[in-house]
């Protein structure tokens, strides 16, 4: 749910970090897809506080919908969002966002 690593035919292929937006990686040819996720407690990854503190459960694996899309070579779905908190305090938190978009 926050940590999802993936492997092809044990070849490392992806990670991503977050539980609330898709993520795509490329999928090299292979028989076998391993995808290993976490959700333990972390702070640097929202919503950042102590799993005793949150007022909802966190569920472990999939529970939702994966898809395994295939594409064509000319089309991209580079996406990237990254997020950074700074100046964390009880009054404020400066937030950092960096993204890319691509158009093809």
């Amino acid at each position: 749910m926050h940590e999802a690593d993936v492997w092809v035919d044990s070849l490392d292929v992806g990670r991503h970090l977050g539980g609330y937006l898709p993520f795509y990686i490329e999928i090299p040819s292979g028989r076998n897809i391993t995808v290993r996720l976490r959700n333990t407690d972390n702070s640097l990854i929202p919503p950042g506080k102590n799993l005793f503190a949150l007022d909802f459960n966190y569920y472990g694996g999939l529970y939702r919908h994966v898809w395994l899309l295939r594409k064509s070579a000319h089309l991209r779905f580079d996406r990237h969002i990254r997020i950074q908190y700074e100046n964390i305090s009880r009054a404020q938190v400066t937030l950092r966002v960096q993204f890319s978009v691509i158009h093809t």
